[in-house]
């Protein structure tokens, strides 16, 4: 069994053939009871994101049950995400003037990276005035939909912004919060990062010295028990390294032997600026902590 880690380890894609097998992906995207993953409508694919390629095996095949067309499995692969390398301060602002209606949002956002596996984060600090209170959820939804399966461990703060009484609406401070993470300066300010997974292994004693060789080839064994019937053996390991270990640990005890894995770390991290919950800009006396949304 594997425990499921703060933050996905890895991704699982489908490729979805033409047809009515797209719409239903999509409604079963919807429901609140599937596992979390991601479409790529570009792409026409739905990308899976898991701590265990096990799991992520069973979860694609018990989609497929569900899916009248045809579909292509892909490969699963490490799920690289983007991290910034510091504070970042960008506006964004979402103007339609149509004949069909206008749309008008304007926010100025401080982006930063917390802990590994501290997920999503969003609080608002900008006064009533420039962003009145039942919009701010609004940018706090269009930001976490932008960042799903792209962001890693992405906090925000809002700083500022614009609205007008009556062309400002949730959809325009949706999409402008979502702009926001394709602006230039943020892109700028990004870079791809791997997760490292921290995999603990239980297995008969018999075992333990070929399972911790091996462990140790694919990354760095911190821990292993000396005595015991079952021993517990502890490494760290790039995502990377762990693609398809499930069936090395079957070539090794004959069975998938008991194991967790969790996020360790982030290969190429900058190094964190104080408790990675404020970043150095940010005043903490005016940071509202009670309004802080954990997502």
């Amino acid at each position: 069994m594997a425990a499921l880690s703060p933050a996905p380890l890895f991704d699982r894609s489908i490729e979805v053939q033409p047809g009515p097998a797209w719409a239903e992906l999509a409604q079963l995207a919807a429901s609140p009871h599937v596992p979390r993953f991601r479409l790529d409508a570009e792409r026409r694919r739905a990308v899976f994101t898991g701590p265990d390629e096990t799991q992520l095996a069973v979860i694609v095949k018990s989609f497929g049950r569900q899916m009248r067309s045809a579909f292509v499995v892909g490969e699963t692969t490490p799920a690289f995400r983007l991290r910034l390398a510091g504070a970042v301060v960008v506006e964004s602002t979402h103007s339609v003037v149509a004949a069909s209606g206008c749309e008008f949002a304007r926010v100025k956002l401080l982006l930063w990276n917390g802990p590994p596996g501290s997920g999503f984060r969003f609080q608002s600090t900008a006064s009533s005035d420039a962003v009145p209170p039942a919009f701010a959820p609004a940018v706090a939804r269009g930001l976490r939909e932008a960042a799903e399966g792209v962001w890693a461990d992405l906090h925000v703060s809002l700083l500022n912004g614009a609205w007008h009484h009556q062309y400002s609406t949730t959809g325009a401070f949706e999409r402008a919060a979502a702009a926001a993470l394709r602006d230039p300066a943020v892109i700028r300010a990004s870079e791809a990062a791997e997760p490292v997974a921290r995999i603990t292994v239980r297995a008969p004693e018999v075992y333990a010295t070929a399972i911790e060789a091996d462990l140790e080839a694919h990354g760095l064994v911190r821990h292993a028990d000396l005595k015991g019937a079952t021993r517990a053996i502890v490494a760290d390991a790039a995502a990377s390294n762990l693609l398809g270990y499930s069936q090395r640990m079957i070539e090794i005890t004959g069975a998938t032997p008991p194991c967790t894995v969790g996020l360790q770390r982030y290969l190429a991290e900058p190094e964190p600026a104080g408790d990675g919950l404020f970043p150095p800009a940010i005043d903490r006396r005016a940071a509202a902590a009670g309004r802080l949304e954990l997502t």
